[in-house]
């Protein structure tokens, strides 16, 4: 169920997901919600996601979470 706060759908919050990311083991860095942004914004421009992250940390629980 979308809240106001999205604009009833139309927005999408990746607030909770960003802060998963920021959370996991073995993160070289710690990224704004902006730069979290743009790394899932050059999708769209044929780049690929999370290149900076070792093959461990894509392999874990909490990744797949």
């Amino acid at each position: 169920m979308f809240s106001g706060e999205e604009k009833y759908g139309r927005y999408l919050d990746l607030y909770a997901n960003h802060s998963q990311y920021n959370n996991l083991k073995g993160l070289p860095r710690h990224v704004s919600y902006i730069q979290y942004l743009d790394i899932l914004a050059s999708v769209s421009d044929g780049g690929s996601v999370h290149t900076e992250l070792s093959q461990t940390v894509k392999l874990s629980k909490d990744y797949e979470a």
